[in-house]
């Protein structure tokens, strides 16, 4: 299947996740002549045949139409995103995920999962009784509204299945993510050179993610006994529809959690924006660049009116990750935002257990014999790593001069203290990343 490329705008983040399947049992039979990883797997039917990935999307049930199915997703997306952070924010320091990231990895493992284990997969990841290839599908077809050919942006995602060679696939996991055209497959001697399989899937994630994320997999990670390897590696790079003038970028307070003060490059504009205020917190969309005709992306800052309430507006982050409405009016606001650049690493193996996904990571009750027949295999790793720059750059766009006057003082948007900020796609409404801000400078 041919890479894509996408492309949106303002902001440098690239983010990857990867999710590693260890054998438990009954090791493979592998060719040790074979060295390149590029060879591909083969497929269990009546005998083992080639991988193929179909180009074309099977025909949609008539009783669900696609944009049924990319809703159905960009909803259970955007609650998991909510129980994932839920999980990931008792520490008190910076954070950035992508929750899209992660569901599209995970989702790729349900394809394989099993009994219990599928059922318990289900429940984690919000799908409710939506059946396997709607699921796909609609994955399939929130990928496919993202690819939107625009020179102001770039957005590249590439899925990966990294099989140990020799291995039988089932041919029913393999063509249901062919035919969605959700993954690649590669295979990679785990048994015979772990070192060297887990070096060739990290430089590639590197190369993938412009260098951004690398060593992702840490020595250890993978084994001899690891099978099977799912990545999913995100790149972002885009310009503010409205950027920031560096000239009025200067050193102000900001108030941290601890009530201590620092000073942190903060940026500043007067622009019209979409804006929600209530009495707990401030919202904010800043969109991204993007041509004519493409609704992009926006960067919605979510931030509590006084900073103690910090983790009383946390709890109520669903309430208010749907709140700002397509139809909302820009008004005129003052914009204070500080400068910076964030990078989160973590092993997701216990949060997702407590979200319900217990069975996949226990090698007695694991059942992925949707994926491979003859071994007994569960999860060993969930590894996700992100990064993300938000600084002034932009050039300048027709909505920059733009001034619609009001009576009385713009209201303002001052990010002097800790906040939340995700990154949605503005047509479909799906949380592509999230995270929080407690310290700009660290």
């Amino acid at each position: 299947m041919p890479k894509k490329t996408w492309i949106i705008s303002s902001l440098s983040l690239p983010l990857l996740f990867t999710f590693s399947l260890s054998g438990c049992a009954n090791p493979y039979a592998t060719n040790p002549e074979e060295s390149e990883v590029d060879q591909k797997a083969t497929v269990e039917k009546n005998s083992p045949q080639s991988v193929t990935v179909s180009a074309e999307t099977p025909p949609v049930p008539a009783n669900v139409t696609a944009k049924k199915q990319t809703e159905m997703v960009t909803t259970s997306i955007n609650a998991f995103t909510n129980q994932l952070y839920s999980q990931l924010n008792l520490k008190k320091e910076n954070l950035f995920l992508s929750p899209y990231s992660v569901a599209t990895a995970l989702a790729m493992t349900y394809v394989g999962a099993e009994a219990t284990t599928k059922t318990q997969m289900a429940q984690t990841l919000q799908f409710g009784t939506a059946n396997t290839p709607d699921i796909l599908l609609g994955f399939s077809g929130l990928q496919k509204s993202f690819v939107r050919i625009d020179a102001n942006y770039e957005l590249n995602i590439t899925n990966h299945l990294w099989v140990q060679k020799g291995t039988s696939l089932v041919a029913d996991f393999t063509e249901q993510l062919g035919d969605a055209e959700i993954a690649v497959p590669k295979t990679a001697n785990f048994q015979k050179e772990p070192e060297i399989a887990r070096t060739q899937i990290n430089d590639h994630i590197a190369e993938q993610t412009r260098q951004k994320i690398k060593d992702l997999l840490t020595p250890g990670l993978v084994t001899s006994n690891t099978r099977l390897v799912l990545t999913n590696a995100i790149y972002f790079k885009g310009k503010w529809q409205t950027p920031f003038n560096k000239a009025s970028t200067e050193e102000q307070d900001f108030l941290k959690l601890d009530n201590t003060s620092i000073k942190v490059p903060t940026m500043y504009q007067k622009g019209q924006f979409r804006y929600f205020s209530d009495n707990d917190a401030q919202l904010i969309e800043l969109p991204y660049q993007s041509s004519e005709g493409n609704p992009g992306l926006s960067m919605v800052v979510l931030l509590p009116q006084k900073n103690e309430n910090f983790e009383a507006t946390e709890k109520k982050l669903s309430h208010y990750l749907q709140k700002l409405a397509k139809n909302d009016s820009p008004v005129e606001i003052m914009v204070f935002l500080p400068r910076f650049k964030l990078e989160s690493a973590f092993q997701l193996q216990e949060p997702l257990k407590k979200m319900g996904m217990e069975d996949a990571f226990d090698p007695a009750k694991a059942n992925f014999k949707g994926m491979i027949k003859d071994e007994k295999l569960a999860i060993s790793a969930v590894v996700h790593k992100a990064f993300i720059e938000v600084n002034e750059e932009g050039s300048e766009a027709a909505a920059a001069t733009a001034v619609v006057t009001s009576r009385g003082m713009s209201p303002t948007f001052r990010a002097n203290h800790p906040f939340i900020f995700w990154i949605k796609d503005n047509s479909t409404g799906t949380i592509l990343f999230l995270g929080k801000v407690l310290e700009p400078n660290k």
